[in-house]
Parts: C-alpha cells; sequence; structure tokens
C-alpha cells in the first residue's frame, strides 16, 4: 500500500509540474523518479526509473542535452542521472548495460551528458571486456558497427586510455574480429581528426571579405 502511495504521489506530481513547465511529461516523470530512488524509495522506484531511462540516442539527447532551440529538459540535472544510473550498475547491470549501449547505438559524440554516458562504456568495456565483447557479438553487424563508432568518436586516442585497454584486452582474449572493428574505427576517427583540422587551418587562412 505504501509503495502505491508514493508512485500515485509520484504520478501527481509528474502531471502538476509539467503544467506548470516546459519540459516533457516523460522527462517530468524521470526527474521524480530520480529524486525517489535517492530518497531511499526503494526497489521498485529504481525499476521504475531504468525502465523510464532514455534507452536510444534521440531520446537520450533530446531529454538531456536538447537542442540548439530548447536546451531545457534535464540538462540542469544530467549529471545527477547519470552518476545515478552508474551506480545502478552494481544492482541492474544488464539493464543498465542495455541502456548504455541503446544510447550508443547511432549515436555520436557531444559534450555534457552524452560525453558522460561515453565515458562509462568505455569504462565498463576497459574492465569487462569479455561481457562487452559478447554484448556487442550478440547485436546485428549494423549495431555493433555503430555502437563501436560511438565509442571511437573522441578528439584525441592519444589519451584515451579505456579504449586502449579495451583493444589490448580483445587481443588477449582473442576475439580478433572484434579487435578489427576496433581498431578500424579508431583510424577512421583520427583520419577525420586530421581532415577536419586541415580544413580549419585552410579557413583561417582564407582572406576576410
Amino acid at each position: 500500500m505504501r509503495m502505491k502511495y508514493i508512485f500515485s504521489i509520484i504520478s501527481i506530481l509528474t502531471l502538476i509540474s509539467a503544467s506548470y513547465a516546459a519540459v516533457s511529461i516523460e522527462s517530468t516523470k524521470l526527474e521524480n523518479l530520480r529524486q525517489a530512488v535517492e530518497n531511499g524509495q526503494g526497489t521498485l522506484a529504481e525499476k521504475e526509473y531504468l525502465n523510464a531511462f532514455p534507452a536510444t540516442f534521440e531520446k537520450f539527447k533530446k531529454t538531456f542535452n536538447g537542442n540548439e532551440d530548447n536546451l531545457d529538459e534535464l540538462y540542469s540535472t544530467h549529471f545527477e542521472h547519470l552518476a545515478l544510473l552508474e551506480n545502478l550498475y552494481k544492482k541492474y547491470p544488464e539493464k543498465v548495460l542495455s541502456i548504455w549501449m541503446g544510447v550508443a547505438t547511432n549515436g555520436h559524440w557531444d559534450a555534457d551528458a552524452i560525453g558522460i554516458l561515453q565515458h562509462q562504456l568505455a569504462e565498463y568495456g576497459a574492465a569487462n571486456t569479455r561481457e562487452l565483447a559478447q554484448a556487442l557479438l550478440s547485436k546485428p553487424v549494423n549495431q555493433r558497427l555503430s555502437i563501436i563508432a560511438f565509442l571511437a568518436d573522441v578528439e584525441n586516442h592519444d589519451v584515451y586510455e579505456e579504449y586502449r585497454l579495451i583493444m589490448k584486452n580483445l587481443k588477449v582474449l582473442r576475439y580478433n574480429e572484434l579487435y578489427s572493428l576496433f581498431d578500424a574505427a579508431k583510424k577512421t576517427r583520427i583520419k577525420k581528426v586530421i581532415i577536419n583540422k586541415s580544413l580549419m587551418r585552410g579557413a583561417e587562412k582564407q582572406p576576410r571579405p
């Protein structure tokens, strides 16, 4: 009865909050559930939170990074949400990994929430390379390549220790095909960075009108 009462209150707060703020009902619900979990409301609140968490790149970006016209939604609390998601991994590893990989699919690097999630997945992969490999191999090829490309999408691979460890561990564990895919994604990203820098230097040398 107590948990039903709590979630009735959350539902009412969600509707009230959404009516007064330029935030979607889904994001308002997620924020209320985050507060419920952090206030110790128990397993049901945790599961509801993870079920409500945006698990695709587009939904994740809209919720936490917004866009040029509307950078609101939950941008102001994105760090708290990502910290909670990472903490819940210990209790719900399969669900959290599913969220990480869902967001990584068709994703690309961006600052703030997206960058934090990318780092979380990379840290997970460096510490649990066998599990990451198995999860990747369970995906269709196009999704597999997309997730690897998301992990590789950084500005400077020279200081990307997690990616280097993933590749090292893949080689030791003899996931040779995955190693080759990670290596190819890294080389593609480095080449793109070099081209972008070259284009920027060229643009800077152009005479101003």
